[in-house]
């Protein structure tokens, strides 16, 4: 009997863990992820096109590396031990980018709208570290949470992005 109700446990701890990985996995794939927007909305400040091409150039640069490097290696449905592992190295990635993102100076007209993408990222990496901490202690509840906190965080970051005319850094 005891050994019976062990199963039933680990098999609805088997089932938690493959449907919190999926919830981690799309979270988390807002990091990097590729983008395939069918709406995008229209700016709704304009700059001299040089100055927004120059921008929207250096900082396309910085995000799209950040997101080649935080994309390898990554599952569609990662476990918690996979979280612990590769969580931390992002955190570091992502920490990088922001101090480089922090050092381009955007055209007036684009200002508001870069601080808060900019607030966002910090936001979500806040994030990364609290779904690490919840990975390494195995709290399922907490990394759920996160997780659907970062799902709409992303959305947000997209949002912006797409109304400045950037692809990579309204992902990352």
């Amino acid at each position: 009997m005891a050994l019976d109700t062990e199963r039933v446990r680990a098999k609805r701890m088997g089932t938690a863990y493959a449907g919190l990985g999926l919830l981690v996995a799309v979270a988390i794939a807002g990091c990097g992820s590729s983008h395939a927007s069918s709406k995008q909305a229209a700016p709704l400040h304009v700059a001299p096109a040089s100055d927004r091409a120059t921008f929207i150039a250096e900082a396309e640069d910085i995000c799209r590396k950040l997101s080649a490097e935080i994309a390898p290696g990554r599952s569609k449905a990662p476990t918690v031990a996979e979280i612990t592992r590769y969580v931390p190295k992002n955190i570091e990635l992502e920490r990088a980018a922001l101090v480089e993102l922090s050092h381009l100076m955007p055209p007036p007209s684009m200002r508001s709208d870069w601080q808060q993408m900019n607030r966002y990222r910090h936001v979500l990496v806040d994030d990364l570290i609290r779904l690490e901490h919840a990975a390494k202690q195995r709290n399922l509840a907490s990394l759920t949470r996160v997780a659907s906190e970062k799902i709409h965080e992303h959305k947000i970051l997209r949002v912006l992005g797409d109304r400045e005319g950037f692809r990579y850094c309204g992902l990352v």
